[in-house]
């Protein structure tokens, strides 16, 4: 497990999230919070952590998976 474990991470710093995700996360900030992020606009949201562990946490690593069966 140490090596998918080691692995996910590598790719996951390659990962970058998109409008999309920047959408879906937003959607999921309380109000007060969203407000500051639709401030920052995508490209300053990019560097915010909790942005970037929700692209990762919702990208679909299956493809990613697959190849360690």
């Amino acid at each position: 497990m140490g090596n998918i474990s080691y692995r996910y991470h590598h790719e996951a710093r390659e990962y970058s999230p998109d409008l999309e995700d920047y959408q879906e996360w937003l959607e999921g900030l309380p109000e007060n919070v969203r407000r500051g992020m639709e401030q920052l606009g995508f490209e300053g949201c990019r560097s915010v952590l909790s942005f970037t562990r929700y692209g990762v946490a919702t990208f679909d690593w299956r493809p990613f998976l697959g190849r360690f069966k």
